[in-house]
């Protein structure tokens, strides 16, 4: 069997004394035409036009099931809705901005403001320390001037009330009873006399307070001093009271108790006024 040379480029047998030339007129010479480039052959490029060497537009891909084909004008909807978005974004925020401006100098004028009224508050504060220090003096010195004039006068409960009474006679006649040995003078020592408060018209209530005013002080204090232990109240159920001021009273409530406290104890607790006295000894106001 003959052998025959392997085929292809690297079988092949070239002769490398013909050129390119002459090898392709010898081929087209002899019928191998096809071998002509496109410069050597005058009808090849109209019969067959060059292709571009990439297409103007890539074919559209495949689209998988349940894909959703978005669009140029879909596109620029969105774009367009995004804009009138930052748009009204914008044009809020500049009005945020104008009146959060407002608000600041608002702000500064209110400080501005606060502070002129903080600094006259605390003039007026200044000024009204200066000024209450004489008034509570004198609120005390009047309190004091009270108590001093109230200690002529005592008061008198559970005296029967009737119609176009005698009242400055029946305490005239009290008074009597319970200082005999002064008997002869009461009737020039005892100056007003009336009534406390409103006329009850219902039957049965409670009379109202008597408040008596003496002219001497020493007839006073001896009916103040009898009446404490004097049968003869206890038997009508008549009581005397000293007249105190509103400060007495509400220095005596502070004191009471006390007074309580050193009763309880086997003490001796008692008032003089509005002081209190324990073991004959004056209590310090709380």
């Amino acid at each position: 069997m003959t052998r025959q040379p392997p085929r292809g480029r690297a079988g092949q047998k070239r002769d490398h004394a013909l050129t390119k030339p002459t090898y392709s007129r010898a081929l087209t010479g002899a019928g191998h035409d096809y071998t002509l480039s496109w410069d050597e052959s005058g009808s090849f490029d109209e019969d067959f036009p060059v292709l571009p060497a990439t297409p103007t537009k890539s074919p559209a891909g495949k689209r998988r099931a349940g894909e959703m084909v978005v669009s140029a004008d879909l596109f620029d909807k969105v774009f367009a809705e995004l804009d009138s978005i930052k748009t009204l974004i914008n044009t809020r925020s500049d009005a945020l901005d104008a009146r959060i401006t407002g608000l600041e100098v608002t702000m500064e004028s209110v400080s501005c403001d606060v502070k002129t009224v903080t600094t006259k508050v605390e003039q007026l504060e200044k000024r009204v320390e200066q000024v209450e220090q004489p008034v509570r003096m004198a609120q005390k010195r009047i309190d004091e001037m009270e108590t001093y004039t109230r200690r002529w006068n005592l008061l008198l409960n559970g005296v029967p009330e009737t119609v176009q009474e005698d009242v400055r006679g029946k305490v005239i006649d009290i008074c009597q009873q319970v200082v005999p040995d002064m008997r002869d003078c009461l009737a020039d020592k005892v100056d007003t006399v009336h009534r406390l408060g409103r006329r009850r018209p219902a039957e049965g209530a409670q009379p109202r307070t008597i408040i008596v005013q003496f002219i001497a002080r020493v007839c006073r204090d001896a009916v103040w001093k009898a009446a404490k232990t004097s049968p003869f109240l206890n038997q009508q159920g008549f009581r005397f009271k000293e007249d105190l001021s509103k400060g007495d009273k509400e220095r005596r409530a502070k004191m009471w108790p006390r007074i309580q406290r050193a009763r309880a104890a086997g003490k001796k607790a008692f008032y003089v006024g509005a002081r209190a006295f324990i073991e004959g000894e004056a209590q310090p106001d709380e």
